[in-house]
């Protein structure tokens, strides 16, 4: 038994809107507009860009300092 795209939404209302017709794929599947960036936007992208650069040198930085400061402790305790 084979059914038609008719025979599926038989029981589906009318859409309204857009004449009746069933909506398109190229129709829902558009992507959205952007929406338009302003000058604060870009100052808080930057100001969290280096925010982040900042955190991520002083993440590296501690690790660095915690194996030199282990590898101290290890030679002491020999």
């Amino acid at each position: 038994m084979s059914f038609s795209l008719e025979d599926v939404f038989k029981e589906v209302p009318q859409q309204t809107g857009n004449g009746g017709r069933y909506l398109t794929p190229s129709s829902v599947f558009k992507d959205a507009p952007v929406a338009p960036v302003t000058r604060l936007d870009k100052t808080t992208a930057a100001a969290r860009e280096i925010l982040d650069a900042q955190a991520n040198e002083r993440v590296q930085k501690s690790a660095r300092l915690k194996l030199a400061r282990e590898a101290r402790d290890a030679g002491l305790s020999r």
